[in-house]
């Protein structure tokens, strides 16, 4: 990973309105014990409490995921795709634990990009299925799709990618300008494609997981922890796209 990299990774996460909201929060605090200040800290306080009513209120949430969420449809076999014999599956997260069944060794973002990743190969069992992630996250994402039904034959582990930058990366060498679909979160999707393309690949969108509405106005109207998590993975995504809007730095 290079330092343009880390610094890409460091400006996605500190945009986040959660992590936004936690500084000012600190600053207020901080500004409560310099007797100078405290009138300040008001002001401070007060931003975070914006901040939060705004993007942790339903629709606002459902607003912005949901515009990345529906910009491509759900896969579906057609004439145009059959002869597409390699699936991409993008790994989340996942972790080995003896004191859990396999199916809970992944989160839930991971389980239902594998179930997609599965009907797909149903659809023709004679595809691939390439796993990408790093080498013990896909490790476990090909052991539960083996106990799918899955043939262990037919996974591929890509196991040398720490970000959706690495990914497109190896994947661009492994896949030698091969169509791929491509299995991921719907609200990564847009940033993944964009990142796939750039290095030369042409990749059908498979999007799933998905967490809002078309109609983000049909949630909930009160601020909720829940509905600040998904403008989180929002912005985090469109700053996202935005830094790798010209390019890749290969």
């Amino acid at each position: 990973m290079t330092e343009i990299d880390i610094l890409k990774g460091l400006g996605q996460g500190l945009v986040e309105p959660s992590r936004v909201i936690s500084s000012l929060l600190l600053v207020g605090i901080l500004l409560l014990l310099w007797k100078r200040h405290r009138r300040k800290s008001t002001y401070v306080f007060m931003a975070a409490l914006i901040l939060y009513t705004v993007f942790a209120t339903g629709p606002v949430a459902f607003w912005l995921l949901g515009n990345l969420e529906f910009r491509y449809p759900p896969f579906e076999e057609s004439a145009a795709n059959r002869d597409m014999e390699n699936i991409v599956l993008l790994s989340g997260y996942a972790e080995r634990n003896v004191e859990m069944p396999l199916s809970s060794h992944v989160n839930g973002a991971s389980a239902i990009r594998i179930l997609e990743a599965a009907r797909i190969f149903r659809l023709k069992p004679g595809r691939k299925i390439t796993v990408s992630g790093t080498e013990d996250v896909s490790g476990v994402i090909k052991d539960v799709l083996v106990s799918l039904g899955i043939p262990g034959e037919r996974i591929v582990i890509e196991g040398h990618s720490r970000t959706t930058m690495e990914s497109g990366a190896n994947l661009a060498i492994l896949m030698k300008g091969k169509k791929v679909i491509l299995v991921t979160s719907a609200g990564h999707m847009p940033r993944s494609i964009r990142i796939f393309r750039n290095y030369g690949m042409h990749p059908v969108p498979a999007p799933t997981d998905f967490m809002t509405r078309r109609n983000f106005l049909a949630t909930g109207y009160l601020p909720s922890p829940l509905y600040l998590k998904l403008s989180d993975l929002a912005v985090h995504e469109c700053v996202g796209i935005l830094l790798n809007r010209e390019g890749v730095t290969k």
